[in-house]
C-alpha cells in the first residue's frame, strides 16, 4: 500500500483504500469459536487499556456527566468506569465486532452492536459526554461522524477523542508504533493536528483542544 501526504495540512492517507479494506470478521463466526472468552478474559485482566484512557477522562470536568455514550467501545471497560466512579445515570456503547456482545454480558453494560448512524433507538437521544478512542482514522469520511456526533451531544456536551497524529509518519518511530499507526487496511487516514481542528471546526464546535 501507498500512504500520501497532503502538501497543505500535512495529514496522510491511502490512495484507493477501498481495495485494501479488510472488514471485520463475522461476529457470530467469533462468537463460536472456543477460544474466543479467552481472548476478552484476557482482554479484561489488563483494563482494555484504561491506564490510559483514565488519565485523559479525569482531566474532564466529569461531575455533570449524567449520560455517557462511547463509540467503538469494545467491551466497556471503560463505560464500566464511567459508570462506577462518575456515577454517570447512563451509559451506552456501540461496538460492530464481537468483543461488544461478550463484553455487554460480561460487564452488563448496554453495547449495541452499531454504527451511530445505524443506531435507531438513539435517535433523538443526547449525551452530556461521547467518547471515542482510535475510531475517527476507521470512517471514509470523519466529517460526517464529527458532525452526527455533535448532533447527538446536549448544548454543552464534551466529545473526547484519539486518533493516530500524522506526525508518527517519522524513520524516528518505532516499529511497533509505527504499525499500530498505520494498520494497512484497517485506517483510511493519519490526521494532522491543524486538520482534526479544521474538522472539528466544520462540524460545528465551538471549541477545541488538541
Amino acid at each position: 500500500m501507498d500512504v500520501a501526504e497532503c502538501g497543505s495540512c500535512k495529514s496522510a492517507w491511502f490512495p484507493a483504500m477501498e481495495r485494501f479494506l479488510v472488514p471485520y470478521p463475522d461476529t457470530q463466526i467469533i462468537l463460536q469459536d472456543p477460544d474466543f472468552p479467552y481472548y476478552i478474559y484476557h482482554y479484561l485482566e489488563i483494563v482494555g487499556g484504561l491506564d490510559w484512557k483514565v488519565s485523559l477522562l479525569e482531566r474532564l470536568p466529569f461531575t455533570p456527566f449524567h449520560s455517557v455514550l462511547e463509540i467503538g467501545c469494545n467491551a466497556g471497560v471503560t463505560l464500566d468506569y464511567c459508570r462506577t466512579m462518575w456515577n454517570a445515570d447512563t451509559v451506552i456503547g456501540l461496538e460492530p465486532s464481537a468483543y461488544g456482545v461478550m463484553g455487554s454480558r460480561l460487564l452488563e453494560v448496554p453495547i449495541l452492536p452499531q454504527y451511530l448512524h445505524e443506531a435507531s433507538s438513539l435517535q433523538g437521544k443526547l449525551f452530556d459526554f461521547i467518547y471515542a478512542t482510535e475510531v475517527l482514522e476507521h470512517v471514509a469520511d470523519p466529517l460526517i461522524l464529527l458532525q452526527e456526533i455533535k448532533r447527538s451531544l446536549t448544548p454543552n456536551g464534551i466529545l473526547l477523542l484519539t486518533t493516530p497524529r500524522a506526525g508518527a509518519l517519522n524513520l524516528q518511530t518505532p516499529p511497533g508504533e509505527l504499525l499500530a499507526a498505520l494498520s494497512p487496511g484497517a485506517h483510511y487516514f493519519l490526521l494532522s493536528p491543524e486538520k482534526l481542528a479544521d474538522l472539528a471546526s466544520q462540524a460545528g464546535f465551538a471549541w477545541c483542544h488538541i
